[in-house]
């Protein structure tokens, strides 16, 4: 509650600053740098966006085998997506209301043992054995391979590789690397439909009184319209084509390619832009609060349980700040071109909540999670379920711990003729390493009848989905070493 009141505030009380170019804060129907004197108080945008993503990232997982706490490589992940978003305002006098559809038209993601210096048929690797014929084990390799990968012999992914035949899969003696990848997949579809409006506040425009910033507010309502993303499994966890059991083999991934989350969220946002000779500066702070879930959400009842020690399941907020400058290189106001080029800056928090994470591909449906196991090792009696099919199967959400996103932008933008204008941009940006497995064992009741102070895992007291080998100490999983390259166009038409 302190974020969220904290944010609120922020947004409400920002002061004037030389803030976003004019150019981008204009609100359709209100005037702009070459109508300072509109002739209708009525104007539209039609929108067109390409946005082209590549992630890479290193998933890496606490380890204790030496008695030291430490976190060691495991994993190799990547991911790119390309989505295109198209939308519209219509305004009057710089009251405006928008609706924008993301469509990603593919998202493909892969998870690979992350290399090492040495592994099976590295180049040198048949020197090594023919210089220790009787020791091959001198040879074994020092980076991650099917051998000691803690998510393969944990069995995380024993539906693809089974770690009590792993020698057969990658022979050492044979030097074969063997497969690098242990798991890939893609999607594609709609997450959710932008509706909402944006105002320009009367006495803060710029072009009327110079004297004055823009400041424009916006209130934005994500509405999933998507189909939710999962791997529809059977209650038994065998994968499901239809309605029944899939064939032997298929694999996790096959299984569902939609991208919805199933989340309705509001983002507010204030941003303020001032023109002070060649130069646009800029400010914006934005929220992000999701407020209710789809039917058909992850998020929902069936996979909360009241009476046991969870707390209710929620998105993260999320919020942060942009600024930079736009600073003008070329303008003929005669045949109304104009060139600006902007470099921008962002800070984005994500406070701690149950995320579609980066490991989320890697483990919904994992049979080492399913509830049977961790909860027969608790002595827990099937009797006490409040819905065995949806405790025994692991959808994938994890409680994320918080963490920050750093990220600038360059790029150009060109206004051609009155009626249109366009955005080319590149951007970077690096998430600071946050655990992506965090969920607690669950609430203390406090009564006489269970232990104080202590989570009795054989009781109500239990969160129905907390793992001990992703969730406890020592198995964690972290992200680390991330770094996310956007290019981006954009298309305006505007009247």
């Amino acid at each position: 509650m302190k974020n969220i009141f904290f944010i609120i505030i922020a947004l409400v009380i920002i002061t004037p600053s030389r803030v976003q170019a004019t150019e981008l804060t204009h609100v359709a129907g209100a005037p702009f740098i070459w109508e300072k004197e509109k002739q209708t108080p009525f104007g539209f945008k039609l929108n067109l966006g390409f946005n082209y993503e590549y992630m890479s990232a290193n998933i890496s997982r606490e380890w204790q085998g030496d008695g030291a706490l430490k976190v060691v490589r495991d994993l190799e992940y990547k991911r790119s997506t390309t989505t295109v978003n198209v939308g519209a305002e219509i305004g009057v006098k710089g009251f405006a209301f928008f609706l924008n559809l993301p469509i990603i038209l593919s998202q493909s993601y892969k998870y690979s043992l992350v290399p090492g210096a040495l592994y099976p048929g590295y180049p040198d690797y048949d020197a090594c054995i023919a210089r220790n014929p009787t020791n091959p084990a001198a040879c074994n390799p020092d980076g991650v391979n099917l051998h000691n990968s803690r998510t393969v012999q944990d069995g995380i992914v024993s539906d693809i590789y089974d770690p009590a035949d792993v020698e057969s899969i990658v022979p050492f003696a044979g030097g074969n690397a063997g497969p690098r990848t242990i798991m890939d997949g893609s999607r594609k579809g709609i997450d959710q439909l932008h509706v909402g409006f944006r105002f320009n506040v009367p006495v803060f425009n710029n072009v009327e009184d110079h004297t004055k910033p823009f400041w424009v507010l916006s209130f934005d309502v994500g509405l999933p319209v998507g189909t939710v993303m999962d791997f529809k499994r059977l209650h038994d966890g065998s994968p499901q084509c239809g309605s029944v059991a899939c064939s032997s083999g298929t694999q996790r991934p096959d299984l569902n390619t939609a991208v919805g989350r199933g989340v309705y969220d509001i983002t507010l946002s204030s941003i303020m832009s001032n023109k002070r000779g060649i130069f646009d500066n800029f400010f914006k702070v934005w929220a992000t609060l999701p407020f209710a879930y789809d039917n058909e959400s992850l998020y929902r009842d069936k996979y909360y349980f009241a009476n046991w020690g969870m707390k209710k399941p929620a998105a993260p907020i999320k919020g942060g700040i942009s600024f930079g400058t736009d600073f003008l290189v070329y303008n003929d106001p005669i045949k109304k071109i104009r060139l600006n080029l902007f470099v921008r800056g962002d800070v984005k928090g994500v406070f701690q909540g149950q995320d579609y994470s980066e490991a989320y591909e890697l483990l919904a449906g994992s049979p080492a999670l399913y509830g049977p196991d961790t909860w027969a090792a608790n002595g827990l009696p099937s009797s006490q379920y409040n819905d065995l099919a949806n405790i025994n199967y692991y959808p994938g959400l994890t409680t994320v711990e918080n963490y920050a996103v750093l990220g600038g932008q360059i790029g150009m933008n060109l206004r051609i003729t009155r009626y249109f204008f366009a955005e080319f941009s590149y951007g970077l940006r690096h998430m600071t390493e946050h655990f992506l497995t965090y969920t607690d064992a669950g609430i203390d009741d406090g009564t006489a009848a269970n232990t104080y102070g202590r989570i009795d895992l054989n009781t109500q007291e239990a969160n129905p989905y907390y793992r001990p080998v992703i969730d406890q100490v020592g198995n964690r999983y972290r992200i680390q070493e991330s770094m996310i390259h956007t290019l981006m166009f954009k298309l305006y038409l505007l009247y």
